[in-house]
């Protein structure tokens, strides 16, 4: 029997290859879906990290036709000495996806407020946390407003930037190119000592260079106390993406060269006309040349050269990236509480917030 053209469904999988058959009509859908939509980077996140937790996939229909789909993601956590069921979206509790939304047709109203129904439907979580949310998503404010007639304690908040550049716009690309100080990088690296920007191709050459992505970021981070890649699944993860994507043509891994060894290595993609800076290192040691600002500033004529329209910095607000930028979107933080425990972890939380403030204030009355 064929469905009615306005017949909503409610679907619900706990395995990303149900969805292999629909997954490709819904990004169709989501317009300019960014790589962190894909399945193949659905795949490669729960190859690496899905022990922590399981999958729990939404799929609206509408008259029969995949229209919307949520990706999350459950897993158990302690805080606070209360032991609780987080959902968020997959690729969110670890930061590692930059940008965040469902997939599919956004814009459809009525398909929102079904994934939203069907969320709250379900009694296999405590409390919901999602990070790099669009602040433009109407799902934000819906949620909320499902959540206030439902007992849940919702709570927005400001979460990252993601600045990106346009590069149709012709001054903005210009004045980046007519810098002095981005001149004299690329005369002294490049010119002057003879380096090399350098594009690793092929599937195999990109796995095989990895662990030196992995051990150059750990020397350059170990200065900070952030050491990603000690941890084995995020090392797993860029592998497992490597894998995914390696008959796609979507990840970008690009070097500078100095006498054949790599000063500077940057991880990433480019999908749908849109590049995205993903996971940039160099050698601390080499930090008086700028490495890594030269590889920056030759991927971002790279681009120009090939006509890619968007060159997207990913979440993060460093200082670097805003002297490029030529806007920068915001990204939210959406959270919701609604067993008793996770009432109880949100008011000690707020709690926890309120003195440290008090005690910062009382900090600054008393030195001041």
């Amino acid at each position: 029997m064929q469905a009615s053209p306005d017949e909503i469904k409610v679907e619900y999988f706990e395995e990303v290859s149900q969805l292999k058959s629909s997954w490709q009509a819904l990004l169709e859908k989501s317009g300019q879906a960014a790589v962190f939509q894909t399945i193949e980077w659905h795949r490669a996140w729960l190859k690496s990290f899905s022990t922590a937790g399981r999958a729990l996939f939404i799929q609206v229909t509408v008259g029969g036709i995949p229209t919307l789909l949520f990706p999350g993601f459950i897993r158990p956590v302690r805080q606070f000495g209360l032991s609780q069921n987080e959902l968020s979206m997959i690729g969110s509790h670890n930061f590692a996806s930059d940008s965040l939304s469902l997939i599919g047709d956004s814009h459809h109203r009525e398909a929102r407020l079904a994934i939203i129904e069907a969320i709250f439907s379900r009694d296999d979580w405590d409390f919901l946390r999602i990070n790099n949310l669009s602040s433009n998503s109407n799902f934000i404010r819906e949620f909320c407003e499902v959540g206030a007639e439902k007992d849940t304690e919702c709570f927005t908040g400001f979460a990252s930037e993601s600045p990106i550049i346009d590069l149709t716009n012709k001054t903005a690309t210009d004045r980046i190119f007519s810098s002095r100080n981005s001149n004299r990088r690329l005369t002294r690296l490049i010119s002057k000592m003879e380096g090399r920007y350098v594009q690793y191709k092929e599937p195999e050459e990109i796995y095989r260079r990895l662990p030196g992505l992995f051990a150059m970021h750990t020397r350059q981070w170990n200065l900070r106390q952030h050491q990603q890649f000690r941890d084995i699944e995020q090392q797993n993860f860029f592998k497992a993406l490597a894998n995914e994507f390696s008959q796609k043509n979507i990840i970008r891994f690009n070097a500078i060269e100095l006498k054949g060894q790599a000063i500077a290595l940057h991880f990433g993609f480019e999908y749908g006309g849109r590049f995205t800076w993903y996971k940039p290192t160099y050698e601390h040691s080499y930090a008086k040349f700028s490495p890594g600002d030269v590889l920056l500033l030759l991927e971002i004529q790279n681009c120009l050269s090939r006509k890619i329209e968007i060159f997207d910095f990913g979440a993060g607000g460093e200082k670097y990236k805003h002297k490029f930028a030529t806007s920068t979107p915001l990204l939210r933080q959406l959270e919701a509480f609604r067993s008793k425990p996770a009432k109880t972890y949100s008011f000690l939380r707020s709690l926890k917030r309120k003195v440290l403030s008090l005690s910062k204030l009382t900090d600054k009355r008393f030195y001041s």
